[in-house]
């Protein structure tokens, strides 16, 4: 994979202030940032992702029309060659109103107020989600490797059980958490921790 940079990147803002999306669009412009298309509500962004599927979405949390999780939700039926990832601007701070979003599969989560300096560490987290390092598996028998998945969400599970299935291992153990995991790491060969 070709590697990103920022002014290669596709953007759409999510943001119901216009005010605050032209703070952000600032921001994203000193950071290098070009291809921005800024919008009020989640079914605007929708509109445009079935159009032309941006590299990143970032959302607020709470939308006129819908909240960021059900944005992302939405986002994902629709049918790409693009993958489209998301992030978070959001002054919230209570696990309880951010967990639905995290579960929802945000790539960074960038807390009001920030600088210039704390949305380049967000976008750059972002791009090394976009091109992960390559796992180095030539000289392994991946079908004779044993997995153990760890994560609380039983469904982050179930998904990254298939994922790892259609790669060709059948070896997969599952746990919720590390205390649960422990017994079995011992005969592991590869363990892969979902982030939180």
């Amino acid at each position: 994979m070709a590697s990103v940079s920022l002014s290669d990147l596709s953007i759409v803002l999510v943001e119901p202030s216009s005010t605050q999306r032209k703070i952000i669009v600032t921001h994203l412009q000193q950071a290098g940032v070009y291809n921005i298309e800024g919008v009020a509500s989640g079914m605007e962004a929708l509109k445009i992702m079935m159009q032309y599927p941006p590299d990143l979405v970032i959302s607020a949390l709470h939308l006129p029309d819908m909240d960021a999780a059900k944005l992302i939700a939405l986002a994902r039926k629709i049918k790409s060659e693009t993958n489209i990832h998301f992030m978070l601007v959001s002054s919230e701070t209570r696990f309880e109103e951010l967990d639905d979003v995290r579960q929802a599969g945000i790539v960074a989560l960038l807390p009001k107020p920030f600088d210039s300096h704390d949305l380049e560490k967000a976008l750059a987290t972002t791009i090394d989600f976009m091109e992960p390092a390559r796992l180095e598996l030539d000289n392994y028998d991946i079908t004779a490797l044993k997995v153990l998945v760890v994560d609380d969400s039983l469904t982050a599970r179930n998904h990254i059980t298939r994922v790892l299935k259609n790669l060709g291992m059948s070896d997969i153990s599952k746990a919720n958490d590390g205390k649960q995991g422990q017994k079995p790491l011992k005969i592991m060969s590869l363990i892969l921790f979902l982030p939180t």
